[in-house]
């Protein structure tokens, strides 16, 4: 079945996905990168950083070092699908005391003037519970409420416009899809 991803030229376009861990940014990454092949997809990015690591001052910017290297890179390739964006790193950093409000604000004023600043940007908000048993979470799984609230304050604050999806990854898609049209 023909979709608004087999008519439009999305080649230049970045895309990200922001929300906090297990809202499915991951899945959706994915699903997307199907549709739209020759994209570059980032995904899993934050697992560079060893999980100990993860919250501190050193990991946090070691994260935001390599997301943006990766953005970068997309952006130099004609675009990208990004699973996280630079607001998820800063609402982590917030959530977990390792950067102050002062710092956030003048990383997200870049962010938001710089070439990888995405085009597209959807926030997954919470919708289900995730297993604290995964490994690869990170120490914040338990208090991810308290991140989302940091990340929407941010996304409202400094984005330059995002589209909330939810739902089941169908409806989420459908929305996807809609905002791409």
């Amino acid at each position: 079945m023909p979709t608004v991803f087999d008519k439009v030229n999305y080649s230049d376009a970045s895309i990200g996905f922001a929300g906090a861990s297990g809202t499915g940014k991951t899945t959706l990454a994915h699903a997307l990168a199907a549709l739209l092949p020759g994209k570059k997809l980032v995904t899993n990015v934050t697992r560079k950083v060893a999980v100990a690591e993860r919250g501190t001052d050193k990991g946090q910017e070691d994260i935001l070092r390599y997301y943006m290297t990766e953005l970068q890179k997309g952006v130099d390739e004609g675009g990208c699908i990004c699973d996280r964006t630079i607001f998820d790193v800063c609402a982590y950093s917030l959530a977990s005391g390792a950067w102050t409000k002062d710092k956030v604000d003048g990383i997200l004023t870049l962010y938001t003037r710089c070439e990888f600043y995405p085009q597209y940007l959807f926030y997954v908000p919470i919708e289900f519970e995730v297993m604290e048993s995964d490994p690869h979470r990170d120490k914040f799984i338990k208090d991810r409420e308290v991140m989302d609230k940091h990340l929407r304050e941010l996304l409202t604050e400094y984005s330059l416009g995002f589209t909330v999806v939810k739902g089941t990854v169908e409806e989420r898609m459908k929305i996807i899809e809609n905002s791409l049209k």
